[in-house]
């Protein structure tokens, strides 16, 4: 505890050490004891006094910007710590230590406002306690007028909009909004007078920051509530009036509240919101019947704002159970039927009513917590949703006849809910409106138009009841039982074939839920030799459209097939690799995946029956299952394929194969792939050899470097042939394939295999390859040198820092030289010495030099004589001190055009004269100090073009002769002096109804002055 620092310093570096080195053969050090005690003691000593005088005696000067930024860090981080070791010691402190940073606020630099504002929230959010929220609001239940310390805090933020703290406000509000979320529910009683200040300089025309205004009160809303907070500033949408300020409209109000609604009472939208639409409604049409459609769409407007806010009061309602009754449900479903505009924010709320229930139940914070942020917790949770259930069965038919009404371009907001709701159905209910559906569904496909008769394509048209019905049966299948699940499957599975490209796309996204779901896997293990055989059935009749979904459904399929028959794998591949080359990036992507899933299902092991493949000869023996057989034996086959698409497709997918399974391929049949594509490198086709190159990327980017080896012979004279060929990005390729045999060979292997005229392109990519590696370690060696000077500064002690400084050799880095470089001062008092010693000596450092400073100002003040005694003397005559300031202008401006005609005539200068000519002087250094004018003549030479000083001045002084072409202003007798616009005059014509042109008045083949028109804005200036 020495107050010098360097002993202290040393004393703290020893304890730290004794610890660290215990002591061999024992398993605890001896001291550890008495040094735990020690900094116990030590910490609780510093927790019970108090550190506010010295916290605001070290507080640096407030036009430091760098040291005072760094103390407000220390203290924002500091309180938090304290508070939660001292709480009774920091609510002590808080309000002074409040008040002494917010005064902070009134400097003019950005860097200090927000860390003052960054330290202030800190004190905020971790100084204030629910302890003294909850003592302030026993006080006003008592009506007790002491003032507490969150009195204090709030006066003070209060006090921060008044016009000291002008340049501050936009932080002044940052702060506010801090305060609101710590207060949050307590603040509908402890923050209104707040919410009046923002209000107040938020409606001012004149006031800038009406954004960060707006987040403010948005925060306000979110946490006081919106009936506490319209009750504050109403709306007064019905009858505005803005010359009274406790009537006028606040329609801006409505974005805000729809953004920051949210964990309220659902009642106040019914008791308050809802009247308030329908007056709103009522007044748009009488504006209708009156022919007044502005007015009419204002009021249209504000009613559709009105029920936008619905969604924010289904988010986490406190009164769901009790609000939420039948009379609400009938009116939510009445308004979706008869308004269709209002469907999306309905359904929205509605959906809110579930789904934020459910996150609570979800969520992993204990009851407390969860009680204390929403006023719920998961046992209220649960209920609300039990008694959302209630009404699940009635929505979903409600919804299920808004979807089929409804467009497909705007029904996924339905699907959604409808998902939503059949989450929280009872399962009988489910089952009965499966039924109802799938009615309808063999109905609408037994009455089903032609194709070429169909409207389908046309967007504005609502699509047939087939298409619906499938689209709610797909978000119906998850929750089906498996007999409900049956009856789909027999249906579904017919449509496969089906010419309509639209029914045969969602009848593939059916059976892609049915395979994903549990009950559904079921209904497929007992029907998987139907399905295999509707699935090859289907292939000459599959649409484009629908390989998406096809792909994918093969995929579910195969991973569902029994190891005893893999026959499906051989009937469907050669489809699947063509899809590899799909226009459509999904169904590409569907296809490699679907590869993948082959090579795992044969690498599992199992029998190919051969004679359920069609085409294949039914007296074939059955073959095993495995991965060398399908990449070697299957996929290798396209290779033999006539077109060179096919080709490509093959190779494209071999290359996806091997560098999945490159593990467990047999490596002599990998050697003769590679042989047989040496062959393709050289084809013609760039189809072909486009997917050669990737082929040889893959390879030389997964296989070992040991198998690789034996065939650089092939690879390298191969790919060389089109090292020139910039078409396809043929170059590019070879030279990325280059670039990664140079990082798994050495350089000397590589260049072997490559001709004479080939090399240079292979010196390039070396050459920029090392090119990119110094630049690389250059980097590294300058950040290294630069965080080795920075931190070499930290390795000795304090005193020996202090030292050593002025023996330190000049260091060759700048930056260096520059953090080393001292830019603070210390303020010192004229008649006072200063006190090193002083705890406050820190509030005089600072950052800016202050002789500088006040140098205008003492420049200022010398200009003004003083009397005996010290007192400045100012003359009270304006005209002498003008005539004295004049006449010393001119003493000033004489001498100055003295030295200037001194500096011209010299014998080293020049002078211009007529017609823009330089004159220079061509005196000896005889007749140098001679001053006669009349030889001046005599001794210059001419230079042409420029026009010289004396004679621009001589010209300027003559009277300029009037032009010709002079503008003449008409209308100006009407300008009003002290405003912007045009005023009448009596006894005179309004403006702009007559203008006089006699002044303008020209003789045929004169020109006569150009006129014109005066207005507002120089843009709008006519003329004439």
């Amino acid at each position: 505890m020495d107050q010098r620092p360097k002993p202290r310093k040393r004393t703290q570096d020893a304890v730290h050490r004794i610890p660290n080195n215990q002591p061999p053969l024992l398993s605890k050090h001896p001291a550890i004891g008495m040094i735990s005690e020690f900094c116990l003691k030590i910490l609780k000593e510093c927790s019970k006094s108090d550190r506010k005088s010295e916290l605001s005696g070290l507080m640096p000067n407030k036009q430091d910007a760098q040291s005072l930024s760094q103390q407000l860090m220390i203290i924002s981080k500091g309180f938090s710590i304290y508070a939660k070791v001292n709480p009774v010691g920091c609510e002590k402190m808080l309000p002074e230590l409040f008040k002494t940073v917010f005064s902070i606020l009134e400097v003019d630099n950005s860097d200090i406002l927000t860390a003052c504002t960054n330290c202030l929230s800190e004190l905020i959010t971790n100084g204030i306690s629910d302890t003294i929220i909850q003592q302030k609001l026993e006080q006003i239940f008592k009506s007790n007028k002491e003032l507490l310390c969150l009195d204090i805090i709030i006066n003070t933020v209060e006090n921060g909009f008044k016009f000291r703290y002008q340049v501050a406000w936009s932080y002044v509000l940052e702060i506010s909004k801090s305060l609101f979320q710590r207060l949050h529910r307590s603040s509908e009683t402890l923050l209104i007078n707040l919410v009046k200040i923002v209000d107040d300089i938020r409606m001012n025309p004149s006031f800038k920051l009406k954004e960060e205004a707006d987040q403010t009160l948005g925060v306000a809303i979110a946490n006081m509530g919106p009936h506490s907070f319209l009750n504050v500033l109403p709306l007064n949408l019905e009858n505005p009036e803005n010359n009274n300020n406790n009537n006028i409209g606040r329609a801006w109000l409505l974005p805000l509240l729809k953004d920051y609604i949210s964990n309220t009472k659902l009642e106040y939208f019914f008791q308050e919101l809802i009247p308030l639409a329908d007056r709103l409604g009522k007044k748009s049409l009488e504006f209708q019947d009156q022919d007044m459609m502005v007015g009419a769409k204002v009021y249209d407007t504000l009613m559709h704002q009105v029920w936008a806010l619905l969604p924010g009061f289904c988010n986490l309602p406190t009164d769901l159970s009790q609000t939420f009754t039948k009379v609400t449900a009938e009116l939510f479903s009445n308004v979706m039927y008869q308004k269709p505009e209002f469907r999306p924010i309905i359904v929205h709320a509605l959906k809110n009513l579930v789904e934020k229930n459910k996150a609570i139940l979800d969520s992993e914070e204990d009851d407390d917590e969860l009680f204390k942020k929403f006023n719920i917790n998961k046992m209220i949770a649960k209920h609300n949703i039990d008694h959302m259930k209630k009404y699940s069965a009635n929505y979903l038919a409600v919804f299920f006849n808004i979807f089929s009404q409804t467009l497909p371009a705007h029904r996924v907001y339905l699907l959604n809910v409808i998902k939503v709701y059949l989450e929280i159905s009872p399962a009988k209910e489910i089952s009965i409106t499966f039924g109802k559906v799938m009615n309808l569904l063999k109905q609408s496909l037994s009455d089903q138009q032609p194709p070429e008769t169909n409207n389908t394509n046309n967007q504005n048209s609502p699509p047939p009841m087939s298409h619906t019905m499938l689209d709610l049966l797909i978000a119906m299948t998850p929750h089906l039982d498996v007999n409900s699940i049956k009856q789909l499957y027999e249906v579904i599975i017919t449509l496969l074939s089906n010419e309509n490209s639209t029914l045969q796309k969602k009848a593939y996204k059916e059976l892609n839920k049915i395979t994903e779901c549990e009950n559904g896997k079921i209904v497929i293990l007992q029907n998987i030799e139907d399905l295999q055989d509707q699935l090859l059935n289907a292939i000459m009749v599959s649409n484009p459209a629908s390989k998406k979904d096809r792909l994918l459904m093969l995929s579910n399929t195969i991973k569902l097939l029994p190891n005893s028959d893999l026959h499906m794998i051989p009937g469907v591949l050669s489809e699947v690799i063509l899809c590899t080359k799909e226009i459509n990036e999904k169904a590409r992507i569907n296809a490699y995946e679907l590869l993948i899933v082959m090579g795992n299902k044969m690498k599992e092991g199992g029998n190919i029956i051969m004679s359920k493949i069609s085409d294949a000869d039914p007296t074939s023996p059955n073959m095993s299952a495995s991965i060398n057989e399908f990449v070697f034996g299957m996929v290798v086959a396209g290779l033999a394929a006539n077109t060179p698409h096919m080709i490509s497709a093959t190779i494209a997918s071999l290359s996806r194969l091997i560098f999945e399974f490159k593990e467990d391929l047999d490596k002599q049949s990998l050697h003769e792939l590679m042989d047989t594509m040496d062959n393709f490198i050289s084809s013609k086709n760039r189809e072909i050899v486009k997917a050669v190159l990737g082929f040889v990327k893959v390879i030389v980017v997964s296989l070992d470097v040991e198998y690789l080896n034996s065939h650089l012979s092939q690879i390298i004279p191969g790919i060389l042939i089109w090292s020139n060929e910039h078409k396809n990005h043929f170059k590019s390729k070879v030279r990325h394939i280059f670039e990664r045999l140079l990082r798994r060979f050495e350089y000397e292997t590589i260049e072997k295999y490559v001709s004479e005229s080939d090399k240079k392109f292979l010196v390039n990519i070396r050459k920029t390859k090392e090119r990119n590696k110094r630049k690389k370690n250059t980097k590294l060696n300058m950040e290294f040198d630069s965080d080795l000077e920075d931190n070499s500064s930290n390795e000795e002690g304090e005193g020996e820092e202090e030292e050593n400084l002025n023996d330190k050799k000049p260091s060759s880095n700048k930056n260096f030289e520059k953090k080393l470089t001292i830019e603070n001062w210390i303020k010192e008092d004229e008649d006072t010495p200063i006190d090193f010693l002083d705890r406050g000596i820190m509030s005089k450092v600072i950052g800016t030099n202050p002789i500088t400073k006040n140098k205008s100002k003492r420049d200022i003040l010398s200009s003004f004589k003083e009397s005996r005694d010290g007192r400045l003397m100012i003359k009270e005559s304006d005209e002498e001190s003008l005539k004295d300031f004049n006449d010393s202008e001119d003493v000033i401006m004489q001498e100055a055009e003295n030295n200037y005609l001194e500096a011209q005539r010299s014998s080293d200068g020049f002078t211009r004269g007529q017609n823009n000519k330089i004159k220079f002087n061509k005196g000896n250094n005889k007749n140098k100090n001679n001053n006669n004018d009349d030889d001046d003549d005599n001794d210059i030479m001419e230079l042409d073009g420029i026009e010289s000083i004396d004679a621009i001045t001589s010209r300027r002084k003559k009277t300029k002769p009037k032009r010709k072409n002079d503008v003449v202003i008409i209308g100006k007798e009407y300008k009003a002096k002290k405003a912007g616009g045009d005023i009448k005059k009596k006894g005179k014509p309004d403006p702009y109804e007559y203008i006089p042109l006699t002044s303008v008045y020209k003789k045929k083949g004169q020109k006569g002055p150009k006129f014109v028109i005066t207005r507002n804005t120089k843009k709008s200036t006519k003329k004439f």
